[in-house]
């Protein structure tokens, strides 16, 4: 059961983009990966953002 206080997406996010891993998603994915908007924050440390930091870094 999800915790609201702690939704597994970030708020105004919640309409995923789910793709399981199968090979014949891999184009899918790669296509779809550039549209991938940045949380406001790091789910799991917040405001000190190191998930944000790899991920421009990436």
């Amino acid at each position: 059961m999800e915790d609201p206080a702690h939704p597994a997406y970030p708020v105004g996010l919640e309409d995923y983009d789910l793709l399981r891993g199968d090979p014949e998603e891999q184009a899918t994915a790669r296509q779809r990966t550039p549209g991938v908007l940045l949380p406001e924050s790091d789910p799991v440390y917040g405001a000190q953002r190191p998930l944000l930091k790899h991920w421009t870094q990436g």
